[in-house]
């Protein structure tokens, strides 16, 4: 799957020079709508990390998109996602799986 990173450190490093290239890191993190945007699971939004669908299996995609669509307005849609960095700097999503909904939190 990949090596496990918090949310903290990959928003770090994917903002300064701490990932590998094309090496596979697993997160907990709440996913936007159209999986591009990561944000943390665990806290309120602020910290976002943009970054392009790659994903592994269109299928697996599609699903997780309907989910998140289709999410209540203050719930954040939570899985366990994994990503790489791209030969562009840009982080790549390849999977987000194990989705649940959590409250948004509010401070």
């Amino acid at each position: 799957m990949g090596t496990p990173i918090d949310f903290a450190a990959l928003y770090a490093n994917t903002y300064g020079s701490g990932l590998e290239i094309g090496k596979r890191y697993q997160v907990a993190a709440s996913v936007n709508d159209n999986l591009t945007v990561l944000d943390s699971a665990t806290k309120p939004s602020g910290a976002d990390i943009n970054g392009d669908q790659d994903f592994d299996d269109s299928t697996q995609l599609e699903s997780v998109i309907r989910q998140a669509v289709s999410k209540p307005y203050m719930e954040n849609l939570i899985c366990t996602v994994v990503v790489s960095m791209g030969g562009n700097h840009r982080l790549l999503i390849h999977r987000a799986e194990n989705c649940h909904l959590v409250p948004m939190p509010t401070h």
